[in-house]
């Protein structure tokens, strides 16, 4: 994957309803969701929504599923650059702020709720 095109997005939903979802037994979908996993809880708060998605069909993953792995991967190797930065200023240097966000049952599949936070202190994440 280190000569394929980048990507811009981390996941492609548009991918979960197509007709041609076979079964693949071949790709080493734990592995590859397992390292993103690791990357995206350390360093990567950007991927996170896309490894939660995706590390739902870990089990009996189809076509579609590793082809939004493979996104994924495209779109770490065209944003290597990216990663948290700490700045620290003399007017904000202690604050710290908080985000969250959450929907109501837009999981098409279970009908859950999804729901998301960032904490940042100097600039950068500190808990996603």
């Amino acid at each position: 994957m280190t000569e394929a095109k980048v990507s811009n997005i981390p996941i492609c939903q548009s991918n979960q309803n197509t007709t041609n979802n076979s079964k693949v037994s071949n790709f080493l979908m734990r592995e590859a969701v397992g390292s993103l996993l690791y990357l995206s809880s350390k360093t990567r708060p950007d991927i996170a929504l896309a490894i939660n998605l995706e590390s739902k069909h870990l089990e009996n993953f189809t076509s579609s599923d590793v082809a939004n792995v493979k996104q994924t991967l495209r779109y770490i190797n065209g944003s290597i650059d990216k990663g948290v930065a700490y700045v620290k200023e003399d007017n904000d240097s202690n604050l710290i702020e908080a985000f969250c966000d959450s929907d109501y049952a837009n999981d098409t599949e279970t009908r859950k709720s999804i729901t998301g936070y960032v904490i940042f202190y100097s600039g950068g994440p500190i808990g996603w």
